[in-house]
């Protein structure tokens, strides 16, 4: 009896949400573990008139964005705490919150789930939108 194994490829598409959200989680991480010179750079990045930013977290993004950012960066297990255990969700959470000087929001849960779930013609989730900007700016150089 001959088995045949079907093989599993990506669309564009899928691979472009993908990489958005391994390069996402990565950015969390960076933030997380230089916080002094990446706090910098996000300033200098909302006061400046460039198109394309070094890090897609901003102290003027929404919560709902932000939260999905941050549940997005969980999921990947790419945090991780000084001693190499990945963070909690709450953990991410509370220091971004602290650093980007907000409050924590009552169900951070809630806030991830409902940004993953925003769907339409006008406003698409987080990742969606991350990983447009991606392929544009990759389009025009």
């Amino acid at each position: 009896m001959e088995t045949t194994h079907k093989s599993f490829t990506l669309t564009d598409e899928q691979r472009r949400l993908r990489d958005a959200r391994l390069r996402l989680a990565q950015e969390v991480a960076a933030l997380l573990s230089s916080q002094n010179t990446l706090i910098t750079q996000i300033t200098q990045n909302t006061q400046s008139t460039q198109s394309t930013p070094t890090t897609p977290l901003t102290p003027t993004m929404s919560n709902l964005d932000l939260m999905e950012a941050l549940h997005i960066a969980y999921d990947t297990g790419v945090v991780t705490c000084p001693d190499g255990e990945p963070m909690t969700f709450m953990q991410i959470v509370r220091r971004v919150c602290r650093l980007f000087n907000r409050p924590v929001p009552m169900n951070p849960y809630d806030c991830a789930r409902r940004g993953e779930q925003r769907k339409g013609v006008l406003r698409h989730n987080f990742l969606t939108r991350y990983a447009r900007e991606l392929k544009n700016n990759s389009d025009s150089i």
